[in-house]
């Protein structure tokens, strides 16, 4: 089975720049921090959760400890941007 083209230029690059540590792919079934703490045999809080707004100007890459709920609406105000993305390809590519 072949690699992904993006997780093949994130490799590369990370080799390129001296990354240590190793890059582990899991499958689409794990989507949830707890599910990647259980495969990958670590606890919740390793596990880094990802959310993506839209700023209307651009992508916003919010990063939080797996072990901790983050309240969308709350952190969309705080930011001031008016949606969380959830999958959005079109801004990811963006980004």
């Amino acid at each position: 089975m072949s690699e992904h083209p993006g997780i093949a230029r994130f490799r590369a690059e990370h080799e390129r720049l001296g990354g240590t540590g190793r890059i582990v792919t899991l499958p689409d079934s794990v989507h949830t921090a707890a599910l990647a703490a259980e495969a990958l045999g670590c606890e919740v809080g390793a596990i880094a959760n990802s959310l993506l707004f839209d700023s209307g100007e651009g992508p916003v890459l919010v990063l939080t400890s797996g072990g901790h709920r983050v309240d969308v609406t709350a952190t969309a105000a705080r930011i001031g941007v008016p949606v969380a993305v959830d999958n959005d390809a079109n801004l990811v590519a963006k980004a």
